[in-house]
């Protein structure tokens, strides 16, 4: 078996994830995609939401949090697992009631 030579990286910052390739044999790397992690999104701050189970879960596990409104659902994800946003069975889907 040979040595890894091709892998993704996620590289987090304030506001922006960025899925990276990385080719160590030709020693290339390019950007794959870019997902924007509204961590500080106002629908966090909602009583209803911040007492959800979801949530807790989420701060205390994801390491690359991402958040986006869909509708009336929030969706929690983590780039290590999923960089789309979408209802994944590795992102939250919370329902977010009204006001």
């Amino acid at each position: 078996m040979g040595a890894l030579q091709r892998f993704s990286a996620v590289v987090d910052t304030a506001t922006t994830l960025h899925f990276v390739r990385v080719d160590l044999g030709t020693g290339r790397s390019e950007l794959a995609h870019t997902l924007a992690t509204q961590r500080d999104h106002p629908a966090l701050q909602r009583a209803a939401l911040q007492a959800a189970p979801e949530l807790a879960a989420w701060h205390t596990f994801a390491r690359h949090p991402w958040v986006a409104v869909r509708g009336d659902t929030v969706l929690l994800g983590d780039g290590r697992y999923s960089p789309r946003v979408e209802e994944a069975w590795c992102n939250f889907a919370v329902p977010l009631p009204g006001p």
